[in-house]
């Protein structure tokens, strides 16, 4: 279960949909219940066969998540992506080390009968276990010293960035493009002609935040207005604002307004 647990811990930061994040817990759930049944059964294979597969699977999919921009990890802001990145290749790491482990037990259990095979094993094992040793007592220091370090330094935006981030905001609330729940950073470029690298490192560097947090703004602000001046349902505010997961809406509102919808609606009755 590491491994999964692992892959589902990080596909959550990047996920920014409640429906998204469900179905990956379905589809990665289904294979790793069917292994746990088998290793259950009396299938004569070796638990640590299964094993060796699912960690080997999982390490693959973890290092696809390298992939990710900045951008893509919604859940965070800019400046800790850095020290998720350091937290994948650390777990990249340590599952390379589990299947590397895994693998020498399955080698030493088919080649059980030939003592020369498993005097070699024990041998690579011993300096496997150093090796192991040796990069906890190294590494261990320098990831906590990378955590509690400052987040690396941006560029400071400059005039093209803030003509670039005027003509977005023109667009923004212009043409409400936030209400679209779909929107992405692609299509924004593609609006304002300008590559879509441009776009991201523009709002990065002046604003701090990356695409999603931006969109965000501009749907909280328009949730707001929605519940201080209107006597919308918060669902049908919700869902006009652009938002589509009320766990979504709820966090971001949070997170900018310092208090939930209702919340915010009932102080402003009052007020």
């Amino acid at each position: 279960m590491v491994a999964p647990s692992a892959y589902l811990g990080f596909r959550a930061l990047a996920d920014n949909k409640t429906s998204l994040l469900r179905q990956a817990l379905i589809w990665n759930g289904i294979p790793i219940a069917l292994a746990q049944l088998a290793i259950l059964t009396e299938i004569p294979i070796s638990a640590d066969v299964f094993v060796l597969a699912v960690n080997s699977v999982y390490l693959f999919r973890i290092a696809t998540l390298l992939r990710c921009g900045m951008d893509d990890f919604a859940q965070i802001p800019p400046s800790a992506v850095h020290i998720v990145r350091s937290a994948i290749y650390a777990t990249i790491a340590l599952l390379g080390m589990m299947v590397a482990t895994d693998l020498v037990i399955v080698t030493a259990v088919v080649f059980a009968g030939e003592a020369a095979i498993l005097r070699f094993l024990t041998g690579v094992s011993g300096l496997f276990t150093a090796f192991v040793f040796v990069v906890a007592l190294v590494g261990a220091p320098m990831v906590l010293a990378g955590g509690k370090g400052a987040p690396p330094k941006t560029r400071d935006s400059s005039e093209h960035d803030l003509e670039l981030m005027a003509a977005l905001g023109a667009l923004m609330t212009g043409e409400r493009l936030y209400a679209d729940s779909n929107l992405t950073l692609a299509r924004v470029a593609r609006r304002l002609s300008v590559p879509v690298r441009d776009v991201s490192n523009a709002i990065n560097r002046v604003t701090g935040e990356n695409f999603s947090r931006y969109v965000n703004g501009f749907r909280v602000r328009h949730a707001q207005r929605a519940l201080r001046e209107t006597e919308l349902a918060i669902t049908d505010v919700m869902l006009d604002a652009g938002f589509v997961s009320k766990s979504s809406f709820n966090t971001e509102f949070r997170r900018i307004v310092g208090q939930t919808p209702s919340q915010f609606r009932a102080r402003e009755a009052g007020a």
